[in-house]
């Protein structure tokens, strides 16, 4: 079991959905693959060489690998006075007395697909927000923790229950 910087064992340990995870994977694969059939012929000189066919590849392998990094060790880790987010590139915590409340909202992007989202807004403003997208596999014990957090209005920037 994983601990926090105080030394408090964490209660659960989320991670993203096996579905991307495989999806990055196969990324991943599908991008290696294409990057080294595209690449042979040129390296061993029987194709000539193409800055598309050369630079695409190996950008596509590159966001392959970024995605699979970041869906393998991307946690949010409920401890019993925090809650963290852990990523490739940074860990962000606050404990539950330095959350002021929440916000659940959506995006939309430009081809319909929707992004659910939950953000801590912290008591001081100095600090950041710890805010997170729902592709964790969140169980019934996270989201009882998180109804016994307050409600933070839009407009007035206060906390409602």
């Amino acid at each position: 079991m994983s601990q926090s910087a105080s030394g408090t064992p964490a209660v659960r340990r989320y991670r993203p959905k096996w579905w991307l995870r495989i999806f990055a994977l196969f990324f991943l694969g599908f991008s290696g693959t294409g990057m080294i059939s595209l690449w042979a012929p040129m390296l061993s000189g029987s194709r000539p060489l193409n800055t598309i066919s050369f630079v695409a590849p190996a950008v596509l392998t590159v966001v392959g690998a970024c995605m699979t990094a970041h869906y393998f060790n991307s946690f949010v880790v409920l401890y019993s006075d925090a809650i963290e987010l852990q990523t490739f590139f940074s860990n962000r915590k606050l404990s539950f007395a330095e959350i002021r409340g929440k916000r659940e909202y959506e995006t939309t992007d430009s081809d319909g697909v929707t992004t659910r989202y939950i953000r801590l807004d912290p008591v001081d403003p100095s600090k950041r927000a710890l805010e997170f997208t729902r592709y964790f596999n969140f169980d019934s014990d996270f989201y009882d923790w998180l109804s016994q957090v307050p409600q933070v209005r839009r407009d007035a920037g206060t906390a409602i229950r």
